[in-house]
Order: structure tokens, then C-alpha cells, then sequence
């Protein structure tokens, strides 16, 4: 019953499902008064209900339930100490918390939640009768409660991973866009014409409204007949920076594979595209290093101030031709005058 509990709870796709399906497992093949499971917050100072499938759970949920590690309740004290209790008449033991959510309650078992000795948090069961929890529960709700502590580990873990993941994949767009950017900037080319074998810059943009629709919505766009054209957007990470757009003799009709491959070569150029602007970046920032570790050099290499200062304004002029390069120390009249 436990593998078949913990199999099922397992399946969920988060962490947040896996409690509730948890949960909601444990009370159906059970059929206790109460089931709840917590789990410490990040200070380990409370014991916070995460996961309930009964009404006052909910309601609990609803107002941030949560009991003192060590202090308060019977879920209190297994969370600190990391050791199981059963109380099997509420009323004598001092431990037992009497909840204004769950009055039938009469008996109570909290099973700690633990990945290595490393307490994570409580699962909490209460039944309306005294003595309620056989033998044979018990030992299946202890394996029960490792299993899903290990299910729950394992979904943070999942979720961390993912997080890391998509935040990688958003930095790697971001530069690569950034990169792509600052080359287009540089290289100030905006296509290329191929006509006859021959392959030459283009000197203005191409606006039609096929090429328009393809860069705004990112589809490919088919026209036959007279005005055969077939424009396929190129796309780097997500974003269009360009379109393949291909002029055919007149009374053209597209038929499926020619479209596909359309698409197959502006996929292959996205690559391509992709691969050349991170290899030109790489570039570009190792000459800046390389310049910088030169200046830098020249610059230490000069004791007297006025040779540091002509060498600076003369290394930088070679790197930013055309530039005028102004070299001002702040006074203490200066600072005076900003204060004013």
C-alpha cells in the first residue's frame, strides 16, 4: 500500500501537486479524521501546513497555520527532535495541542520527514477514537512518511533544476540578442542579394507586404501566380532578425516541399547566424581584454603623472580615432561648488 501511495503522489508534476495527491491518498486509503503534512520554513523555526485534503485543513491553510518547532503540539516537538510520536489519548498527553480547527480529535500521530537526518518537515495524522493506530498502520505510515519525504527532496530538486535551467536559457538569449545587436551595429551590413550564382550586399531594405507579415508574425508567407514569393522568417532564439525572401518566374505554384525546404535552410542559417555572432563576441571581447591589458600596461609602466596621462589619452586615441578625450581631477574648490 505504501510503494502504491508513494508511486501515484510521485506522479505529480510539481512539489505543490505532490503534497496534495500525497495527502489526498493518505486520507482515502486510510479514512482518518485528519491528515496533514508540513514542512519547515527556511529558518527552521516553524513547522508551516502545506498539504491537507480535509475541510479544516483547508481553512487552517487559508490563515497561514503554522506551530513552533520544539514549542507547541506534538507536530512542534517531532520537528525538532526528528523522532515519531503517537499519542493514543489526546487528553493525557501534555504534548498534544488542542486544536479549535479539529475538536474530535482523540488520537495523534506525527512521523518526522527526513532526507538523511535532515529533518524537512511532519506528516500529521488524527483519528476521532482513542487507540487508533494498529501495528500494522503504524509500520506502513512510517516507510509511508520516508517515502514521501524522499518524493519531496527529489521534486525540489526537480523544481531548482528547472529554475537554474530556464534562467540560464534566459541569460544565453539576452546575450546572444545583445551580441547580435551590437555586431549588427558594427558591421552595418543589412542583407545580401544572390542573383545568377553572384552574391552582393544589399544597399536598402526590402519592405513589401509579404516580407512585413513575415517579420511580424514570424510565419512563413506563400504567394503564387503572377507575384510568385516566398517569404520565411529567420529567427535567432525565439526572435525574427531577418527573412528569406525568394522571387520565382511568374505562374509559380509552391507545393509543400519546396515551402519546407524554404524553411530548412533558414533554420540551417539560424544556426549558422547564431553560431557566427557568439564566435565574433568571443572575438570582439578578447581584443577589448587584449587593449585593455596593453593600456593598462603602458599606463603602469609610467611613474612620472604627466607621462601616465599623455600615454592614456594617446593609447585611447588610437583605439577611438576621431575621439577627444578629457582627463579632469576633482578639486576640493570643485567639490565645494557642487555642495553650493
Amino acid at each position: 500500500m505504501a510503494a502504491e501511495i508513494t508511486r501515484d503522489a510521485a506522479s505529480a508534476r510539481d512539489l505543490d501537486e505532490l503534497l496534495k495527491r500525497a495527502s489526498n491518498l493518505i486520507l482515502n486509503r486510510f479514512d482518518f479524521y485528519h491528515i496533514g503534512i508540513f514542512l519547515l520554513d527556511n529558518n527552521k523555526e516553524y513547522a508551516v501546513l502545506v498539504a491537507s485534503p480535509t475541510e479544516a485543513g483547508r481553512e487552517m491553510m487559508a490563515n497561514n497555520h503554522r506551530l513552533r518547532v520544539g514549542e507547541v503540539g506534538i507536530v512542534g516537538r517531532v520537528s525538532a527532535t526528528g523522532e515519531p510520536r503517537i499519542a493514543l489519548d489526546t487528553g493525557a498527553d501534555i504534548a498534544f495541542f488542542n486544536n479549535p480547527y479539529l475538536p474530535n480529535t482523540h488520537s495523534e500521530m506525527a512521523l518526522p520527514l527526513k532526507v538523511e537526518n535532515n529533518i524537512i518537515g511532519v506528516l500529521d495524522v488524527q483519528s476521532t477514537e482513542a487507540n487508533a493506530f494498529q501495528p500494522e498502520d503504524t509500520e506502513v505510515l512510517y516507510t509511508l512518511a520516508d517515502q514521501v519525504a524522499i518524493a519531496i527532496q527529489n521534486a525540489r530538486f526537480h523544481e531548482a533544476t528547472q529554475k537554474s535551467l530556464e534562467e540560464a536559457q534566459r541569460t544565453s538569449v539576452s546575450y546572444l540578442k545583445e551580441a547580435w545587436r551590437l555586431l549588427q551595429t558594427h558591421e552595418k551590413k543589412i542583407g545580401y542579394l544572390v542573383s545568377d550564382n553572384a552574391i552582393r550586399p544589399l544597399e536598402k531594405f526590402v519592405s513589401t507586404p509579404n516580407v512585413n507579415q513575415a517579420v511580424s508574425q514570424g510565419e512563413v508567407v506563400v504567394e503564387g501566380g503572377d507575384a510568385a514569393t516566398l517569404a520565411v522568417p529567420i529567427h535567432l532564439r525565439g526572435e525574427v532578425v531577418g527573412v528569406l525572401d525568394i522571387h520565382v518566374p511568374a505562374g509559380h505554384d509552391w507545393d509543400p516541399d519546396e515551402i519546407d525546404i524554404a524553411r530548412a535552410v533558414a533554420d540551417r542559417l539560424s544556426l549558422a547566424l547564431e553560431s557566427a555572432t557568439l564566435l565574433r563576441s568571443t572575438q570582439r571581447r578578447a581584443e577589448i581584454e587584449r587593449l585593455t591589458a596593453d593600456i593598462s600596461g603602458k599606463i603602469s609602466s609610467s611613474i612620472n603623472l604627466r607621462n601616465v596621462l599623455q600615454t592614456a589619452v594617446e593609447e585611447l586615441g588610437q583605439v577611438l580615432p576621431g575621439s577627444e578625450v578629457v582627463i579632469q581631477f576633482q578639486t576640493e574648490q570643485g567639490r565645494k561648488k557642487e555642495v553650493q
